[in-house]
């Protein structure tokens, strides 16, 4: 595997992990300001710097979680946060090296930040947290 092969799957990776965080916020078909400044906290703590590749525009591949979930915020009309789940066990199957048991940690910890960030974890946000947890262990 070439060096624009790895930076394909690592930028890929990266908008997958914006929709599942997205997922996560709209798991209620609500998202709310709290949710979105704790992607952006929860971006600048945890993944920002994390991952020095690059994308295809020379960003630091890891802002693609905030591009994809802005963007989701924005054209959330016809979103199935099932379909976004399913898309990422999908991702995550075809390329099991990427997602380390740090990585891993990582989304959960952002996930469960995400939902807790707007009058604590809702039974909605607990299950769409839960089928992540699942994709995960695999």
């Amino acid at each position: 595997m070439n060096q624009e092969d790895i930076t394909d799957i690592k930028t890929r990776a990266y908008q997958q992990i914006g929709k599942l965080f997205f997922a996560v916020a709209f798991a209620d078909r609500k998202i709310h300001a709290n949710e979105v400044k704790q992607l952006q906290d929860t971006y600048r703590k945890a993944w920002l710097h994390q991952d020095h590749s690059s994308d295809e525009y020379g960003e630091e591949a890891t802002h693609q979680i905030e591009i994809v979930f802005d963007y989701l915020v924005e054209e959330h009309d016809e979103i199935n946060s099932f379909e976004i789940l399913e898309e990422f066990d999908e991702f995550k199957s075809a390329h099991p090296s990427f997602f380390t048991k740090a990585l891993n940690k990582r989304i959960m910890d952002s996930a469960i930040a995400i939902a807790d960030s707007y009058a604590g974890v809702n039974k909605s946000e607990m299950v769409t947290i839960s089928k992540i947890s699942e994709i995960l262990k695999d």
